[in-house]
C-alpha cells in the first residue's frame, strides 16, 4: 500500500513531497495495523 502511495505521489508531486507523504502514510499504517491492536491486547489482560 505504501508503494502505491509513493507511485501516485511521485507522479503528481516532487520527489521530496512524495517521500514525506509516503513516510507519513507508512507510519499511519503501522499505527492502525499494529499499535492499536497491541494496546488493546495489553489493556484487556
Amino acid at each position: 500500500m505504501t508503494g502505491v502511495v509513493l507511485l501516485v505521489t511521485g507522479f503528481l508531486f516532487s520527489g521530496s513531497t512524495a517521500a514525506i507523504t509516503t513516510a507519513a502514510m507508512g507510519l499511519a499504517f503501522i499505527v492502525v495495523w499494529f499499535a492499536i491492536p497491541l494496546r488493546r491486547s495489553l489493556r484487556d489482560r
